[in-house]
């Protein structure tokens, strides 16, 4: 199996909120996606908008970062 055909899903911006002591600002979420972003990570998976307005607000801001990779 050929190393080019890969693709990178992180689920830190989602899984990394389930623990009761953990929590991730809006600057904190962006900065994040910047960075997994700029390693070339593809898709990020979050917090479904429908379990808060923060949730849905969070997901808007960064889309409107306009990552490299996001589609």
């Amino acid at each position: 199996m050929p190393l080019d055909n890969y693709h990178i899903i992180e689920s830190t911006l989602r899984e990394g909120e389930q623990f009761s002591t953990a929590t991730f600002t809006t600057a904190q979420k962006i900065e994040i996606a910047a960075q997994l972003d700029d390693f070339g990570v593809e898709m990020l998976e979050m917090t479904s908008p429908c379990a808060s307005p923060r949730s849905q607000s969070d997901i808007r801001a960064l889309l409107g970062e306009g990552f490299k990779r996001a589609s």
